[in-house]
């Protein structure tokens, strides 16, 4: 049952960058953000645009073969795991070319672990760039 007290406490944020070019092998941190030992996040709606490459060279050669060429993602751990993320994230959107792609909208990912996370545009290829753009939200409570 939702209360005035649980609407006090919880707070939906907006998950948003602009097209930016992202390079071959790069990244850019999206949402960095704190969850204390108190509070909880759900992760209810993340959307990546590609509309297009601005460079490339050769055929499509990843960084990590198990992810697309061009993902969202939610990284935890501390500040340098987030800023270069490595590894598999807890949860992604991703595509292999240019097009939308969308989480389901009626599918959600709650965190309850206090720690750093942070939503990350990551670049997977060897040498292509990409121009790309994030939607989302996400509620804090």
């Amino acid at each position: 049952m939702i209360d005035t007290t649980m609407l006090d406490y919880s707070t939906t944020l907006p998950v948003v960058a602009p097209q930016t070019e992202i390079r071959s092998g790069g990244s850019v941190v999206i949402t960095p953000f704190y969850l204390p030992p108190d509070r909880r996040v759900r992760l209810r709606w993340l959307q990546l645009h590609v509309p297009g490459l601005t460079k490339a060279l050769s055929a499509l050669q990843r960084v990590n073969p198990y992810l697309d060429a061009v993902y969202v993602a939610l990284y935890g751990g501390n500040f340098d795991q987030i800023n270069l993320p490595t590894g598999m994230p807890l949860w992604y959107v991703g595509l292999d070319g240019t097009g939308f792609a969308t989480t389901n909208p009626k599918t959600y990912v709650d965190i309850a672990c206090p720690g750093h996370y942070g939503l990350c545009l990551v670049n997977n290829t060897v040498d292509q760039d990409y121009e790309a753009s994030v939607t989302g939200a996400f509620r804090i409570w």
